[in-house]
């Protein structure tokens, strides 16, 4: 007898999609992280952890002035998963030294979830470390150490 499928396995399957979708759904609204994972920052954790880091920028030898900020992935103040410095130096010469103290800063912060950190110091080029591939994250753990949980 060819006709179409049983009504119960339909239902059955479409049950199972709803459930996964609706739990989907909820997790990225809610901003569930599995367990290995920490909690995403708020805004005002953000807020407070770039503040920080300008404030140790521009308490480090050669930095004329430090701003720093979050962006998130698209545009929400509550996914800051960009951290964005511009800094203003002495000398050409303190660019790079001021940019690895920046990305060490920025690596070790608690800000969650961090894919990217964007520095500017002035050089025709900013510097943009992207920190969501294996071989970058496996060099800035080496370099610096784990990311704080």
């Amino acid at each position: 007898m060819n006709g179409p499928p049983p009504r119960r396995r339909v239902l059955r399957a479409s049950g199972l999609s709803v459930a996964l979708l609706c739990g989907g759904l909820v997790s990225g609204l809610t901003g569930c992280s599995t367990p290995s994972e920490p909690a995403r920052s708020t805004a005002a954790e953000a807020d407070a952890e770039a503040a920080r880091i300008a404030d140790a920028l521009r308490s480090a030898p050669g930095v004329v002035s430090a701003k720093v900020w979050t962006l998130g992935l698209k545009g929400s103040d509550v996914d800051p998963a960009t951290i964005a410095m511009e800094i203003a130096v002495s000398t050409p010469a303190d660019r790079s030294r001021v940019s690895d103290e920046a990305i060490r800063l920025a690596w070790t912060s608690r800000i969650r979830p961090l894919q990217r950190i964007t520095i500017s110091t002035g050089d025709v080029r900013p510097v943009d470390v992207s920190t969501s591939d294996a071989a970058t994250i496996k060099d800035l753990t080496a370099k610096y150490g784990p990311r704080p949980s």
